[in-house]
């Protein structure tokens, strides 16, 4: 699912694969932490599973619980712990082979990443994300005056990954000419120069201040 994701991003399909401009793990942050807020799947998918071990940590009253505890856990063993039988089914194995991370967000068997202590799918996907630093620019880029392809483009542009002819150059893609295309000053296009130094930008940003 998050291959058929990356792709409708960056518009490829099997026979043509096109250049993914930003990482799909930059990609799945938050749009205040300058990403584009796509869910992860598999990180989705990871936390919601992760579910399980915290109901198993508080031996949550359900029938799936009792029946672990029945059948992999005799004596009330503790999960963080435990270690599955090698004769064990598939799932079992591979649901205590995601619970090491989650050592961090329990303390002294409280969940730590909630106020009141609930587990929470979505606060464990997100510090699945990893560290983020928060976006000044994200109110200006991610606003409602702009058309949703020009709020991508000036993301990427924020990201420094809009594909010029520079970058082109750069990653070993060849093109007929690396020249600036809307100026006459035979400079080599540029994110810096297409914003800053072009003088059709410049004759632009002179009229938009008169």
């Amino acid at each position: 699912m998050d291959r058929k994701c990356r792709y409708y991003v960056w518009g490829s399909i099997d026979e043509k694969r096109k250049v993914a401009l930003v990482s799909w793990k930059k990609i799945c942050k938050p749009k205040k932490n300058g990403a584009l807020n796509i869910k992860s799947c598999k990180l989705w998918n990871i936390a919601s599973v992760r579910k399980r071990i915290w109901q198993l940590a508080t031996k949550a009253d359900s029938l799936w619980i009792r029946w672990v505890y029945g059948v992999y856990m005799r004596g009330n063993q503790d999960i963080w712990i435990h270690t599955p039988p090698v004769d064990s089914i598939w799932y079992w194995r591979k649901l205590n082979s995601i619970k090491s991370v989650m050592t961090n967000w329990y303390n002294n068997g409280t969940y730590c990443l909630t106020i009141n202590g609930a587990y929470s799918v979505s606060r464990s996907y997100i510090s699945l994300l990893g560290s983020m630093e928060k976006m000044l620019e994200a109110d200006l880029v991610w606003n409602n005056i702009m058309l949703p392809r020009h709020r991508f483009i000036v993301w990427l542009a924020n990201q420094e990954k809009l594909l010029t002819k520079e970058r082109l150059i750069r990653v070993h893609i060849p093109v007929d000419d690396g020249m600036c295309c809307v100026c006459d000053e035979n400079k080599v296009e540029s994110q810096l120069h297409l914003f800053t130094e072009c003088s059709w930008t410049v004759k632009l940003q002179d009229e938009l201040e008169m």
